[in-house]
């Protein structure tokens, strides 16, 4: 998210604006998380501190 990084912080109404959006991705396309999981396993990025990681920033 190009706009929190400029900023340097993610308000409530970003957040809200974030979820939203990756709820209208997952609903228009049911394949998504099944191939979001699938690129993460074959990059081998499944461990805790990869969770962390994303998680995080």
């Amino acid at each position: 998210m190009a706009w929190t990084a400029k900023q340097q912080q993610l308000t409530q109404e970003m957040f809200i604006e974030c979820v939203q959006q990756l709820a209208k991705v997952i609903e228009h396309n049911p394949s998504y998380l099944v191939d979001v999981r699938e690129g993460m396993v074959n990059l081998g990025y499944t461990t805790m501190g990869h969770m962390f990681v994303m998680i995080s920033k």
